[in-house]
C-alpha cells in the first residue's frame, strides 16, 4: 500500500515513515502541500496522512483541494495534530477527513487509525460508485450522441452491488469509471459514456439500434451476465468482427472451456480475468479503442456484412469452436452412386443392407403404398428395385439426417418432430413435383404416381394446375424428395454447433405473433446466422451438389428463376400445416389453407409469393388442401419405421 505523508517537521516525518516501513507500507514524504500536489500528479497513493497546521496552507485546505480533484478525490485522509479542537475536527470532517490522530501518539494507535480510515473511506467509495452506476446505467437509451462502452454484468439493482460477494465487481467497475472520467477531460468526439446491461439479450437489442450501434466503441461482457454470454460472444464476433471490439471478462478460468478459450483467441476475442483489471488497464483499452491513441486495426463502418463475408465468418467460427457432423456412411455411398447414371442397383443394395434403420424406413414406405403385390414386401433387394433410385435416395437421406443429429441434446429440440417435419416436406415436394402427364413422366415417376394411389379428386387438382410443367424442373439434377428432407438441415447445425441458441429462439417465439417464422427469431437473436445459411454450409461440406445447396439456402427467399427452391418453400409451408417444427409452435397456416386466405400468414410462405408468376394463391391453396392428407399419411407411416 502506498502512503503519502505531508509533514513540515522532518524529524516527525522520518519517524512516521519508519513506522510505515515496519508495517510493510510504502511511504513517501512531502514537506508541504505544493510538494504533495506535485507528487500526486505523477504517482498514485492509497492513503494521505497530513498535518493540520503547516506554513503554506492548512491541512484542511489541502484536503478540500484534493477532494475537488477528479483523480484523487476518493483517497482516504488521516489528519495529525497536537492543537485540534472541536471546531477543527468538525471542519476537517466536512472537508472529507476520515480520521484524526492526536500528537503525541503511540505507534499502535496510528496503525489502528490508518486501518479505520481505509475501511471508512472504502465504504464511502463503494456507496459513491453504487449510486453512480445505478443513476447512469439507463441514461443512454435515447439521444445517444457520444462514444459508448457497453458493460454486460449480472446486476439488476443497486442491492446486487451491496452484497459482500460483489466487492471484486465494484473494484472492476470503479476502475472503469475512473478511466472514463480521465478520458473525458478532453474528449475527442464527445463525452464518453457507458451502458450497463444485466442480460445479453438487451445488449443485442441495443446493438440493433443504429443510433446506439454507431457510437459503440467497446463491449465488455462478463461470463456472469445472464443469457448465455459465451454463445453471445460467438454470435457477436460473427456479426460484428472488425467493427466493434469485444472483451470477455471472467472471474475464474474454469468458466470458459479450454476448447472455447483457444477458439476465442483464434477469432480475435480478448479474454481477461477480472482480477487483472486496474485503472491503467482500462485506460489502455480506452486509449486503443475509443481515443485511438495506440495503433489498432481500423474499425469498419457499422454496415451489414456481405453474404460472402458473413458466410466465411460463420465457417471460421464453427471450425475453431466445434466440428461439423460428417455425412453418414450409407448416404455418402448412395450419394456417390446417385451421381453416376450407370451405377448398378446391386451396388446400391449392398451399401444399404448394412444399415438396419435405413432398411426399415424403406420397408415401411414401400408397404404403405400400392405396387400391385399381395402381402408385405420383406426383401430389401426387391424393395429397392421397386422404389427406384430417386425414391431410395430420399429415404436414405431422411435416415441420414435423423442419424446425424441423434446425439444432440438441447432444451426444446425434439428430434422426432424435426425428422417428421423434414419427411413431411419431402413428401409434399415429391407430390407437388410429380409429373402428371404421361409424356412428362419417366417410367419410375409413372410407377410412383400409380403406387401413391391418389384419390380421383386429388389427381384432378394436380392435373388441372400441373405445377411440374410450370416449374420446369431438371429431374436429372433436382430431387424434390431429397430437397424437402434436407431443407432444414441448418436447424440441426445450429443446435449442434451453438449450444444454448435454440432455447433462446424458442423464447423469442413464445407469446409472439403466431405468424412469425423462426427465421425472424434467428435474425433477431443471431443476426446473420440463420438456418438456411448454416444448412448450406454443411451441405457444401457434404458435397450435396449445387442444386440442393441452393435450395437449402434460398427456400425462404427464392429468386424468380430458382423454381427448385420455390418448390421446397411451398412444400415447407404444407409440412408446417401437418407436422410443424418447432413442435411447440402454433403456426396458423393450416387454418389459413383450410379457410382459403393466405394473406395473414404471408411471412410463412416463400418471400415474394404473392408477386411470383408460377402459381396463384388460390391454386396453391387447392394443391395444399388436396395433398395434405396423403402427406400426413406417408409421414406417419415412416415414423412407425423408426420406432
Amino acid at each position: 500500500m502506498k502512503v503519502l505523508l505531508v509533514e513540515d517537521e522532518p524529524q516527525v516525518g522520518q519517524t512516521i515513515l519508519a513506522f510505515l516501513k515496519k508495517w510493510e507500507m510504502e511511504g513517501a514524504l512531502a514537506s508541504g502541500p505544493e510538494q504533495a500536489f506535485a507528487h500526486l500528479e505523477e504517482n498514485d497513493a492509497d492513503l494521505l496522512i497530513t498535518d493540520l497546521v503547516m506554513p503554506e496552507m492548512s491541512g484542511i485546505e489541502l484536503v478540500r483541494r484534493i477532494r475537488s480533484n477528479g483523480k484523487h478525490r476518493h483517497i482516504p485522509v488521516l489528519m495529525i495534530s497536537g492543537h485540534a479542537n472541536k471546531e477543527h475536527i468538525l471542519e476537517a470532517s466536512e472537508a472529507g477527513v476520515n480520521g484524526f490522530v492526536a500528537k503525541p501518539f503511540q505507534p499502535a494507535d496510528l496503525k489502528k487509525k490508518i486501518a479505520a480510515a481505509l475501511r471508512g473511506r472504502r465504504q464511502q467509495q463503494i456507496n459513491y460508485y453504487i449510486k453512480r452506476l445505478s443513476d447512469e446505467r439507463t441514461t443512454l437509451y435515447t439521444n445517444v450522441d457520444g462514444p459508448l462502452i457497453v458493460f454486460g454484468e449480472a446486476i439488476k439493482t443497486a442491492e446486487d452491488l451491496r452484497r459482500p460477494t460483489a466487492r471484486p465487481l465494484i473494484d472492476y467497475l470503479s476502475f472503469a469509471l475512473e478511466a472514463i472520467d480521465q478520458a473525458n477531460i478532453r474528449p475527442p468526439e464527445g463525452k464518453l459514456n457507458f451502458i450497463l446491461e444485466s442480460n445479453t439479450t438487451s445488449i443485442v437489442a441495443q446493438l440493433k439500434k443504429q443510433a446506439t450501434r454507431k457510437w459503440v466503441r467497446l463491449v465488455m461482457l462478463s461470463t456472469q451476465c445472464s443469457g448465455n454470454p459465451i454463445l453471445i460472444v460467438r454470435l457477436f464476433t460473427i456479426n460484428h468482427r472488425d467493427q466493434i471490439p469485444i472483451v470477455l471478462v471472467y472471474n475464474h478460468a474454469s468458466e470458459i472451456q479450454p476448447a472455447y478459450r483457444e477458439g476465442f483467441k483464434k477469432l480475435g476475442v480478448r479474454l481477461i480475468s477480472r482480477s487483472k483489471f486496474t485503472r491503467e488497464r482500462f485506460k489502455t483499452l480506452i486509449d486503443q479503442y475509443v481515443l485511438q491513441l495506440k495503433p489498432t486495426k481500423k474499425q469498419r463502418p457499422a454496415t451489414e456484412l456481405t453474404p460472402q463475408a458473413l458466410r466465411q465468418q460463420i465457417i471460421e467460427d464453427i471450425e475453431v469452436m466445434t466440428t461439423l457432423p460428417t455425412l453418414p456412411k450409407v448416404y455418402d455411398k448412395i450419394l456417390q452412386l446417385s451421381q453416376d447414371p450407370k451405377s448398378d442397383l446391386k451396388t446400391w443394395i449392398a451399401a444399404i443392407k448394412v444399415d438396419p434403420m435405413t432398411c426399415a424406413a424403406i420397408f415401411r414406405h414401400i408397404n404403405s403404398l400400392n405396387y400391385g403385390f399381395e402381402g408385405e414386401i420383406s426383401d430389401i433387394d426387391r424393395a429397392i428395385i421397386l422404389l427406384g433410385k430417386r425414391t431410395v435416395l430420399g429415404l436414405v437421406a431422411s435416415e441420414a439426417v435423423r442419424q446425424t443429429f441423434s446425439q444432440v441434446e438441447e432444451q426444446g429440440f425434439d428430434l422426432d418432430a424435426f425428422s417428421m417435419h423434414n419427411l413431411a416436406t419431402g413428401f409434399a415436394a415429391h407430390l407437388l413435383a410429380l409429373p402428371i402427364d404421361a409424356d412428362q413422366a419417366s417410367a419410375a415417376q409413372q410407377k410412383d404416381l400409380t403406387a401413391l394411389n391418389l384419390p380421383r379428386e386429388v389427381f384432378e387438382v394436380l392435373a388441372r394446375i400441373n405445377l411440374p410443367k410450370r416449374l420446369k424442373l431438371n429431374y436429372e439434377r433436382e430431387n424434390p424428395f431429397v430437397g424437402g428432407i434436407m431443407h432444414d438441415l441448418g436447424k440441426g447445425v445450429m443446435v449442434h454447433a451453438y449450444p444454448g441458441l435454440f432455447p433462446m429462439l424458442l423464447n423469442a417465439l413464445k407469446d409472439k405473433d403466431e405468424t412469425r417464422p423462426i427465421l425472424d427469431a434467428e435474425r433477431e437473436i443471431a443476426g446473420g446466422l440463420t438456418h438456411p445459411l448454416a444448412g448450406e454450409i454443411l451441405a457444401r461440406k457434404w458435397q450435396l451438389g449445387d442444386e440442393l445447396c441452393n435450395a437449402i439456402l434460398h427456400h425462404h427467399q427464392p429468386e424468380i428463376d430458382n423454381s427448385f427452391a420455390f418448390l421446397i418453400g411451398l412444400a415447407d409451408a404444407v409440412a408446417q400445416s401437418v407436422f410443424p417444427f418447432p413442435k411447440t409452435s402454433r403456426p396458423p397456416i393450416k387454418r389459413a389453407l383450410i379457410e382459403g386466405d393466405l394473406q395473414p400468414v404471408h411471412r410463412l410462405l416463400p418471400e415474394g409469393f404473392f408477386d411470383q408468376p408460377i402459381i396463384a394463391p388460390k391454386e396453391f391453396i387447392a394443391l395444399a388442401q388436396a395433398i395434405m392428407p396423403k402427406v400426413k399419411y406417408l409421414t406417419t407411416q415412416m415414423k412407425q419405421a423408426v420406432e
